[in-house]
């Protein structure tokens, strides 16, 4: 059966990313596939200009959907007031895990590990979570906490 509303599709798919994220939460944790140590490793020692690179991630990646500012076109508010939604996140691991294997939408753990933690400390600090240098990656993630 073909679906000719593009609507249907999109609603669909982002009632799949929700069960998934419920899923996710209710099991508790999902494992980070391991891998080389990768620039992510090195960029957590520093947060020298991880945000700035993950904003340029962002745009080219994510700003089609959630708005250049993340301010939400055809998905959700990422950046601002509206953006609470990020609080259902307890740790800054689990918002990682949601990005690197769901997102983009069209294009799931399609990019670089650097590029997803380095998305992740964009919004992070244009939420007002963390402070443009600290450092986000595997090894502080699990201690950075978004607020309820």
């Amino acid at each position: 059966m073909a679906v000719r509303e593009p609507w249907v599709l999109r609603r669909t798919l982002l009632l799949c990313v929700a069960v998934g994220v419920a899923a996710a939460h209710t099991i508790g944790e999902l494992r980070i596939i391991p891998g080389a140590k990768s620039w992510a490793h090195a960029a957590s020692d520093s947060g020298d200009g991880q945000v700035a690179a993950g904003h340029a991630v962002y745009v080219k990646h994510c700003a089609r959907c959630h708005g250049e500012k993340g301010e939400g076109i055809e998905a959700p508010a990422l950046i601002g007031e509206p953006a609470n939604r990020l609080q259902s996140y307890p740790t800054a691991a689990m918002l990682y895990r949601y990005v690197r294997f769901l997102m983009p939408l069209d294009a799931p753990d399609s990019l670089p590990e650097r590029d997803y933690w380095a998305v992740v400390a964009y919004l992070l600090v244009g939420n007002g979570v963390i402070g443009e240098n600290v450092p986000v990656g595997p090894e502080t993630a699990e201690q950075i906490l978004i607020k309820r």
